[in-house]
């Protein structure tokens, strides 16, 4: 808290690691509750069964884009996680009420 206090002070850059904490600090707070674990070498995070979500172009979108905006491009990221690891009956059942008639034609192998 004290370090994170100090950056913002001396407005030092955002670290691999304070971004990690932050985008899993957002990902719980959107509501994932399955396990989320940093691996700082390969700068990504593992989840749930063993997924993992690399974090190299959120944090380069995130550290481009303009204060106002960062906010919206983390949620933007963690909703791309949170909806990979979706079953895909769920993403289905979010979609079959869009499907007009015709849509989905059984296919001659």
């Amino acid at each position: 808290m004290l370090f994170s206090l100090l950056d913002k002070f001396f407005n030092r850059p955002l670290t691999d690691e304070a971004f990690a904490k932050k985008f899993m600090d957002s990902t719980r707070k959107a509501g994932f509750s399955e396990n989320l674990n940093f691996e700082k070498n390969e700068f990504r995070i593992r989840h749930g069964d063993g997924s993992y979500f690399n974090l190299h172009n959120a944090f380069r979108d995130y550290k481009n884009e303009e204060k106002a905006k960062k906010p919206a491009v983390l949620t933007g990221y963690v909703s791309t996680l949170l909806e990979a690891g979706r079953k895909t009956e769920t993403v289905f059942d979010n979609v079959k009420t869009k499907l007009r008639p015709g849509d989905c034609k059984p296919s001659l192998l």
